[in-house]
């Protein structure tokens, strides 16, 4: 039997990790019936401000107060548990004080076991500790945790603490970038305690996860289309062999498979296979194409066989893929927003979650793949020059000299001083320089016509060096898929943007046809932010709430499936950029977010 030092040092090891251990809790429990247990005064917690009602989502019915005290032994074991790790947990294990503070507030009534095993509600938490792993939220340690108390391989008021410390993790996970007013997030004690009243506020496990779940207009689509294709998934459908090109007008068996193929994943069809290729089946082949980013002609070739091939468990992946990624967001994602879908080739204005404004896009080829990335927009500026990137120089523009002296004169671009962004008045063997380790120089594009930042470009500084910008490429936007530049993103209708931005998020007047008709490079800060998402999601929702299904253009998908704790970190210090600048309410908090970066 472990001693109460050996008890001790557990708990000192689990509380230093990242979550407690159960199992080493459970095989120290027997020797808990020798350690008294008197009634514990958890320390006060670090904010002085007062824990609010758990009212602080629409949805909550609260569970009734009065707390029957018929689990004895959990509770009595859960007394013991928590004063040993109030004892002896590090100052800065915020999570488990939490969880220790709301059991002891109402006096160690377990809420998921009692001595009989699972409660209702416990068993109803377990399912949808399951149902958040369908929903693209891989948590696999809970998972397996989940199995272990299901097989009562542990003890009960060790399952008990942990369930809840497991969910509050969760919580904290997927609500961290909520930034409501009457909580105080910037204390990370009290922001654990205002889930874990949430969390004994629900009777319902599924209703508490609904009031987590991402808030973007995509979401409820995607959910709804996981759960057919879950059903679809369980039944191969027919695959479209054979290399013809398929045409209006022709008929064969193939047209059989066709329609056989289409009517499995629910394209509406009569119910004879007829081998002719009718202008019904024309319609759903051009339908299926624009779902799924090919050009919608009704000709059926190899892409098209090959995006027909794609069996239901790979759709099934895209669609968790994505949702995982709305997960990884803030949810609040602001009054307003940009959001920009790279896979898509789309961007969209939202108002109060509505669209409001909407365009094709060209991003980045994969070689110079455009980020996921969350920022702020700071500024507009007219007539825009081009800061050259020094890999562009290189490989593009100095071969160019280098056969053409005139070619930089003709393209308007100007030769600067890196230091003081004068013109460069050194001579220049163009033949050679493109070898040397630094460039002695740096080029520059002036306004005009041919500047590849067309008429506008929208700013919102980051580490990439990424902004979203006008181009005199204008043919490239009638394309289906339209990855062709170097990592920033061209829009169609750049001046509908800048329209939209100066009426809502800037406080002066700015007369756009003017300002371009001078010719003059004319920035223009904006007085509120204007939050930026630039995702990528190879399943989304159309403004008809169609689920559409793209190519996984970088080949992100197949990296899945990630932890949500790794996809949430990597975004972080870009989510805390956003809070900051919204919390401001001004952009022009450079300095600030600067610090973050580092």
């Amino acid at each position: 039997m472990l001693s109460k030092a050996n008890i001790s040092f557990i708990v000192v090891a689990t509380c230093s990790g990242l979550l407690v251990s159960s199992l080493a809790l459970s095989a120290a429990l027997p020797a808990l019936n020798s350690v008294d247990r008197p009634a514990i005064q958890l320390k006060p917690a670090a904010s002085t401000t007062t824990l609010p009602t758990p009212s602080l989502r629409t949805s909550m019915r609260p569970v009734s107060t009065q707390l029957v005290a018929t689990n004895s032994s959990v509770a009595a074991d859960l007394a013991v548990i928590i004063r040993i790790m109030h004892d002896q947990a590090p100052a800065n294990a915020v999570e488990q004080e939490a969880v220790a503070s709301f059991y002891s507030n109402r006096d160690y009534q377990p809420l998921w076991l009692s001595d009989a095993g699972l409660t209702t509600r416990g068993s109803a938490l377990l399912a949808v500790l399951r149902e958040m792993q369908q929903l693209g939220v891989q948590q696999p340690a809970l998972l397996q945790f989940v199995a272990t108390v299901e097989s009562r391989e542990i003890n009960l008021a060790a399952a008990e603490f942990e369930l809840s410390w497991r969910l509050l993790s969760l919580g904290r996970l997927l609500t961290r970038n909520l930034s409501e007013p009457a909580v105080n997030f910037d204390n990370e004690l009290y922001a654990n305690q205002v889930i874990m009243a949430e969390i004994g506020a629900f009777d319902e496990p599924a209703q508490l996860i609904r009031s987590w779940e991402p808030r973007h207009p995509d979401y409820a689509g995607l959910k709804y289309s996981l759960r057919r294709y879950e059903l679809l998934a369980a039944k191969p459908w027919p695959l479209v062999t054979g290399r013809r090109l398929l045409k209006p007008g022709q008929a064969g068996t193939e047209f059989v498979a066709l329609r056989q193929r289409l009517k499995a994943e629910g394209y509406p069809l009569p119910k004879a296979d007829t081998p002719a290729y009718s202008n019904e089946l024309v319609a759903q082949v051009q339908e299926f194409q624009r779902r799924h980013g090919l050009p919608a002609k009704g000709i059926v070739g190899r892409s098209t066989r090959s995006a027909l091939n794609v069996p239901a468990t790979k759709r099934l992946a895209q669609i968790r893929h994505s949702m995982a990624r709305l997960f990884a967001l803030p949810n609040n994602l602001g009054e307003s927003y940009v959001w920009v879908n790279i896979p898509a080739f789309e961007m969209a204005v939202y108002a109060h979650q509505q669209p409001v404004l909407a365009m094709n896009v060209v991003v980045g080829k994969p070689r110079h793949a455009t980020p996921e990335m969350v920022d702020v927009m700071e500024s507009i500026e007219f007539n825009p020059y081009w800061n050259v990137p020094v890999s562009i120089s290189r490989a593009e523009m100095i071969p160019s000299v280098s056969k053409d002296p005139t070619w930089l004169a003709r393209n308007n671009i100007e030769v600067l001083n890196w230091h003081n962004g004068r013109r460069y008045r050194g001579a220049v063997d163009w033949a050679t320089v493109a070898q040397e380790k630094q460039l002695p120089f740096r080029l520059r594009q002036k306004p005009g016509r041919k500047n590849a930042l067309g008429q506008v470009k929208f700013l919102f500084p980051n580490r990439h060096a990424v902004y979203m910008h006008d181009t005199p490429a204008k043919s490239l936007f009638s394309r289906t898929k339209r990855a062709f530049s170097h990592g920033c993103v061209r829009l169609a209708e750049p001046l509908k943007l800048a329209e939209y931005v100066l009426e809502n998020h800037v406080n002066r007047g700015v007369d756009i046809a003017g300002t371009l008709r001078s010719g003059r490079n004319t920035p223009v800060p904006l007085d509120t932010p204007l939050p930026v998402y630039l995702s990528y999601s190879t399943a989304w929702m159309d403004s008809e709430n169609r689920l559409h299904l793209s190519a996984d253009l970088y080949r992100k998908d197949h990296r899945f499936p990630v932890p949500m704790t790794q996809i949430f970190d990597q975004q972080y210090k870009q989510f805390r950029r956003l809070q900051l600048a919204l919390k401001a309410g001004t952009a022009g908090t450079e300095g600030r977010l600067a610090a973050l970066d580092r």
